[in-house]
């Protein structure tokens, strides 16, 4: 091997490829960050790196059996930048071995970023069922409004939970809206926490409880009055089917 395959023009050896692309994957090298700093091949070679590095980590779980064609489109981009870069070098100082074995270790990279995210989430999605739903009930509104919803009872490893879903929920006016678990004869009534409109609420429901008397979920209009009785104010209700 010649003295200009192996050293730039100012005489200093380039940095390994090889640890060039573990420092872009974010790894520990021992390199030398003053030629780094100072070499403008190894520098931007180093920048290619990371940005593919970094839209490999663009696949998300919902991506996971296809990730978004701009991953794919702006690796492809990126590969073809260094291709077009190495095939004018000809006279620059960046050693010929190194700039053939660059590409093919961002490619690496990238490739096994993307692979091993996908992997982690059809793994997680094989070994994680969702919650068995035990009991379910429509919501319905109370005269007045217009909000609508379903609750079901969850069961799992940690206890059942209510997880509420409601839409059209009313303004707060400064408060909050409350959900409730009522015995059937309405004699006596319990708070499992507060919910918002939108969004799926998860509420933890208290161990031994017999839903089989508290079959009906009850949402309220809450004042912060630092009452923690009920309101009286129901938005909607709906009875469990156990």
């Amino acid at each position: 091997m010649s003295n200009n395959d192996m050293f730039g023009g100012s005489g200093s050896l380039h940095c390994d490829p090889t640890d060039l692309a573990l420092l872009s994957l974010g790894e520990e090298v021992d390199i030398d960050t003053e030629h780094l700093d100072s070499c403008a091949d190894c520098t931007r070679e180093t920048a290619s790196l990371r940005r593919i590095a970094r839209l490999s980590r663009q696949v998300t779980p919902q991506a996971a059996t296809s990730p978004p064609t701009s991953v794919w489109t702006a690796i492809a981009q990126e590969m073809t930048s260094n291709s077009a870069t190495i095939s004018s070098a000809t006279d620059s100082n960046v050693i010929p071995m190194r700039q053939r074995k660059a590409p093919w270790i961002a490619v690496a990279a990238a490739v096994g970023v993307i692979v091993g995210s996908l992997v982690g989430v059809v793994a997680t999605a094989e070994n994680i069922a969702p919650a068995p739903v035990v009991a379910q009930a429509s919501l319905t509104p109370f005269p007045g409004f217009t909000t609508t919803g379903v609750a079901n009872v969850m069961a799992t490893d940690n206890g059942d939970v209510l997880a509420v879903d409601l839409s059209d929920l009313p303004p707060a006016n400064d408060g909050y809206f409350e959900v409730w678990l009522i015995a059937e004869d309405a004699t006596s009534m319990i708070s499992l926490g507060a919910v918002n409109a939108g969004q799926n609420t998860q509420l933890p429901i208290p161990a031994g409880l017999a839903l089989d008397r508290y079959r009906l979920v009850d949402v309220s209009a809450e004042k912060f009055d630092g009452d923690v009785s009920h309101s009286a104010i129901s938005v909607v209700r709906g009875e469990l089917s156990v």
